[in-house]
C-alpha cells in the first residue's frame, strides 16, 4: 500500500511547488503592473509632446493667419503714407505764396483738386496715385502752379504710357524740354503728342530722344528751328543709328555753324569748349561752304520752314555729287563731328523730314 510517510513527503513537495508557483505568479503580476505603469507614463509623455506640438502648430498658424489678415492693412497704411508724403511735397512747392498771404481757402481747394486728380489717375491708369503725385511734384519743381499741373498731367500720362516710361520721369522730361524750346505749359499737350509719335516711329525711346534734345533744343530754338523740326531731326538720325548725346551734339554743332558767331550765346560756346575766335573760324568755314554749294539760309522763314529749306536745298545738291563730294560738303558746312548725323538727315530727304515734323 501507499505509506503514510510517502504521502507526507508528496504533500510537502506539492505545497512547495504551489508556493513557488504562487510566488512566480505574484512576480509576474507585479511585472505586469510595472509594465502597465511604464506604458502609462510613456503615453502621458507622448500625449504631452503631442499636445505641445499641436499647440505650437496652432500658435504658428495663428501668427501666420494674423500676418495674412494684417498684410493688406499694413500695405494700405504704407501706400497712404507714401501718398501723403508726395502730396506734402507738392503742397510745399505750389502753395508757398498762398500760405504766406493767408489764402488758406485757396490752399485747401487746390490741394483737394490735386489730390483728387492723383487718386483718379491711380484708379483709371496703370500708374498708382503715388506715382501720379510724384509726377505732380516734378511739374511743381519746374515752377508750375496747381492749375497748370492739372492741365499738364493727363497728356503726360498718355506720353508715359505710349513710350513705356515711368510717369515721374516723363513729367521731368516734358518740363525740361518745354523750357529748352521756350514753350509754355499750355503747349504741353502738343509736345507730348509729338514726342509720342516720335518714339513710336523711330529707333529711339523717350530717354534717348530727351538726351539728344538736351544738347540741341536751346540752340535749335535760338537758330529758329521749331520743336517739331528738332524732334524730326532726332528721328531721322536715330533711324540711321545716331541717337542720344551723339545726335544732340551733331545737331547742336551743325546749327551753331549755320548760325554764325553773332547768334551764339557765350554759355553755349563754353559748353563746347570753344572760344569766340574758334567759333568765328568755324562760322567762316561753314559760310564759305554754304556759298560754294549754293546753300541759302533765309532767316525770314518761319521756324517750321527754316530747317526744311536747308535740307531741301542740300538734298537737291547731293543729286549731282559723288559720295566723296557729299561727305566733303557736309563736313565743310556742319563740321567733322556733326557730319555723320546731318548726312543721314539730308540723304533721308525733305519728304521724310516733312512727314515726321507734320505728323
Amino acid at each position: 500500500g501507499y505509506s503514510t510517510q510517502n504521502l507526507s513527503q508528496n504533500e510537502i513537495r506539492l505545497r512547495g511547488e504551489i508556493q513557488r508557483t504562487t510566488l512566480a505568479l505574484n512576480q509576474a503580476a507585479r511585472e505586469q503592473e510595472r509594465l502597465a505603469a511604464q506604458r502609462a507614463r510613456q503615453q502621458v509623455n507622448h500625449d504631452a509632446q503631442q499636445n505641445f506640438y499641436n499647440a505650437s502648430n496652432n500658435f504658428q498658424t495663428g501668427v501666420q493667419t494674423v500676418k495674412t489678415i494684417s498684410a493688406p492693412l499694413v500695405d494700405a497704411i504704407d501706400v497712404a503714407m507714401q501718398f501723403e508724403k508726395q502730396m506734402s511735397k507738392v503742397k510745399a512747392l505750389t502753395q508757398m505764396d498762398n500760405i504766406k498771404n493767408g489764402n488758406l481757402a485757396v490752399v485747401q481747394k487746390e490741394m483737394a483738386d490735386l489730390e483728387a486728380q492723383a487718386k483718379e489717375l491711380g484708379a483709371t491708369t496703370q500708374y498708382t496715385m503715388t506715382q501720379a503725385a510724384e509726377a505732380q511734384g516734378y511739374f511743381a519743381m519746374a515752377g508750375w502752379n496747381a492749375e497748370k499741373i492739372m492741365k499738364g498731367l493727363p497728356p503726360t500720362v498718355n506720353l508715359a504710357i505710349a513710350s513705356a516710361t515711368d510717369l515721374a520721369r516723363a513729367a521731368d522730361i516734358v518740363s525740361d524740354d518745354l523750357t529748352a524750346f521756350g514753350m509754355t505749359e499750355d503747349q504741353v499737350g502738343h509736345m507730348t503728342d509729338a514726342f509720342a509719335y516720335a518714339v513710336n516711329h523711330s529707333n529711339q525711346n523717350l530717354e534717348t530722344m530727351h538726351e539728344a534734345l538736351k544738347y540741341a533744343a536751346p540752340i535749335a530754338a535760338a537758330w529758329g528751328a521749331s520743336m517739331e523740326d528738332t524732334t524730326a531731326a532726332t528721328m531721322m538720325m536715330a533711324n540711321a543709328g545716331v541717337k542720344g548725346s551723339q545726335a544732340g551734339t551733331a545737331l547742336r554743332m551743325g546749327l551753331l555753324r549755320l548760325a554764325g558767331p553773332p547768334k551764339k550765346a557765350s554759355k553755349a560756346l563754353d559748353e563746347l569748349g570753344l572760344s569766340m575766335s574758334d567759333a568765328t573760324a568755324m562760322a567762316m568755314e561753314s559760310k564759305a561752304a554754304q556759298e560754294a554749294y549754293g546753300l541759302n539760309i533765309d532767316d525770314s522763314l518761319e521756324p517750321m520752314d527754316k530747317m526744311s529749306s536747308v535740307i531741301r536745298q542740300l538734298s537737291e545738291r547731293f543729286k549731282t555729287m559723288s559720295k566723296d563730294e557729299q561727305l566733303a560738303a557736309t563736313t565743310a558746312i556742319f563740321g567733322a563731328n556733326a557730319a555723320t548725323g546731318w548726312m543721314n538727315i539730308i540723304k533721308a530727304g525733305p519728304e521724310k523730314f516733312d512727314e515726321f515734323r507734320e505728323a
